[in-house]
């Protein structure tokens, strides 16, 4: 039962998503005028769900760990600094691809 709730391997995977993201993706600084192209950005987003089908085809995915890996990765994304329609899109998108993948 302790094991449903048990998130530390879904926040370090968070994490992990996030750190790939800022390393493909730098988050763009107010005031700077420069943004990513969108092939860059669908190349980072491509990669990142890649990582995403390897860890939940490894890993079981309750209710709760899902709603914890979006947490995890929606706050992580906002203290690297993304916009915030950035952060929900990118988080929106992950957790689609978690809870549509099948085992």
């Amino acid at each position: 039962m302790l094991a449903w709730f048990n998130c530390t391997e879904v926040d370090e995977f968070a994490r992990t998503l996030s750190a790939e993201l800022v390393s493909r993706l730098p988050p763009v600084r107010k005031g700077k005028s420069t943004a990513w192209s969108a092939g860059k950005e669908r190349k980072a987003i491509d990669h990142c769900l890649g990582l995403v089908k390897q860890f939940v085809s490894t890993h079981s995915m309750n209710f709760y760990k899902k709603a914890r890996l979006a947490n995890t990765l929606k706050w992580a994304l906002k203290d690297a600094g993304y916009a915030d329609d950035f952060v929900e899109s990118t988080t929106k998108v992950i957790v689609i691809a978690v809870a549509t993948h099948r085992a």
